[in-house]
């Protein structure tokens, strides 16, 4: 099956160069918000008190994850601009990321958790716009069966700027903080406060840095030679031309979201566990860090060979069903197999799961005529699944044991084949041929 071509042919350097510039601008500013704020927060608040840090870390990660999803008024906005503004919602998420980095300033100066958590869902939210607006612009930049290699661009920043934007900013606002945390174990209430405040102030400046940044990039995006594309409301096959004026009536698109969000889930649960289940099968710590760095590079390969091999040697499709059959195989050898051999195949899904968003993404949004933005806001929204299926996963240990729960994985991998095999094809098999 191949994908009809929906779009006029572009110059292929100038696709990908505008592909590695969105990636290089959207991926690295999403890793530093996720990862190195929420690390400077749960630390700032460890020192208040322990079961605060706790409660405060599962509220940031709903917050970082569903805040995402919290794009009630994006669909209708979005639905509303004409294609060629598209670079206008990526500026505008950046100004908007860049006022969530502001409030950080006021709440390190006073320590206040409720300000870190708002400027954490403000950032987020404008993450969220700009996800919203990157994703369908770089799918529409080309040919559609080719989306799934130019999303791959963007995925190989994405891990490079999450390995990465922890350390950067971890050296400057966290630095000797192993030591400050045994010195705070014997200092008096007040001697603590004083201890704090200049930790927090340590702050302030990196996220001054980052606020001025996102302004620059957010200018930049508006005003950069990066190439302007149709409305897809005038694409040639549109579903438009087909009657279907609502966005309920697409359902290879809500499959799609569901899709997302089960892969989502996965891919979350197959790095951010292997630590503590490596720990269970009586790994050393020392030995178990290195295992979610094994899972990044895994990724990066898999990235590679998606952009090399899609869609020259492979469809998007045919691709998303070899890694979701990859998935269920490694799911299954996670659980049956024993000791470090099922640590090894835990670490090896996410060599499974690395094509799966650049194919779901745009088989989800194919044919979608001027409800693509409003579908990419939807399937954004899926991005609750890193939040909401590792938090069952956690529940199942306690009955299932940590091996045992990995067994949840197995039907999220069958419903990613689905897609990959029929789903994406639902209701709009007439804009496929053979």
């Amino acid at each position: 099956m191949h994908l009809r071509r929906l779009h006029s042919q572009q110059q292929g350097g100038d696709v990908v160069g505008a592909a590695v510039l969105v990636g290089g601008i959207h991926q690295p500013v999403g890793q530093i918000v996720e990862r190195a704020l929420r690390q400077q927060l749960l630390h700032l608040l460890h020192r208040h008190h322990v079961g605060q840090a706790v409660r405060a870390e599962q509220q940031q990660i709903l917050c970082l994850q569903l805040h995402r999803g919290d794009l009630r008024l994006q669909p209708v906005i979005h639905a509303q601009r004409p294609g060629d503004d598209i670079l206008l919602g990526m500026m505008l998420g950046l100004l908007v990321m860049a006022v969530g980095a502001l409030l950080f300033i006021p709440a390190a100066m006073t320590r206040t958790y409720g300000l870190f958590l708002l400027g954490l869902f403000i950032m987020g939210t404008g993450l969220s716009v700009l996800q919203t607006a990157s994703n369908p612009y770089v799918i529409e930049l080309g040919p559609a069966e080719s989306a799934a290699q130019r999303v791959s661009i963007m995925g190989i920043c994405n891990k490079v700027a999450g390995a990465i934007s922890p350390l950067i900013l971890g050296s400057i606002m966290l630095k000797d903080i192993d030591l400050l945390e045994a010195k705070l174990q014997t200092m008096d209430a007040v001697q603590k406060a004083a201890e704090l405040d200049f930790l927090a102030s340590k702050s302030i400046v990196p996220y001054v840095v980052i606020m001025v940044s996102l302004v620059v990039l957010a200018l930049f995006v508006r005003f950069s030679p990066l190439p302007q594309i149709e409305d897809p409301e005038e694409e040639e096959g549109s579903l438009q031309h087909s009657g279907k004026s609502s966005i309920f009536s697409f359902p290879h698109l809500w499959i799609g979201i569901v899709t997302l969000f089960l892969y989502v889930g996965v891919e979350v649960i197959a790095i951010d566990t292997i630590i503590g289940y490596a720990q269970s099968m009586k790994m050393d710590m020392d030995t178990a860090r290195i295992f979610p760095t094994y899972g990044m590079i895994a990724m990066i390969i898999g990235y590679i060979i998606g952009i090399i091999a899609i869609p020259k040697y492979i469809s998007q499709e045919k691709a998303l069903a070899c890694c979701a059959a990859l998935g269920v195989i490694l799911g299954i050898c996670t659980v049956m197999l024993p000791g470090e051999i099922s640590i090894w195949c835990l670490t090896l899904l996410s060599l499974a799961n690395s094509l799966m968003w650049p194919a779901i993404f745009p088989l989800a949004i194919f044919g979608l005529g001027r409800h693509t933005k409003t579908g990419s806001a939807l399937l954004i929204m899926a991005i609750a699944g890193g939040a909401l299926l590792p938090m069952l996963y956690g529940s199942l240990t306690t009955s299932m044991g940590h091996q045992g729960a990995y067994w949840m994985m197995l039907p999220c991998y069958l419903f990613i084949l689905y897609f990959a095999v029929a789903g994406h094809r639902v209701g709009i098999k007439h804009l496929y041929k053979k």
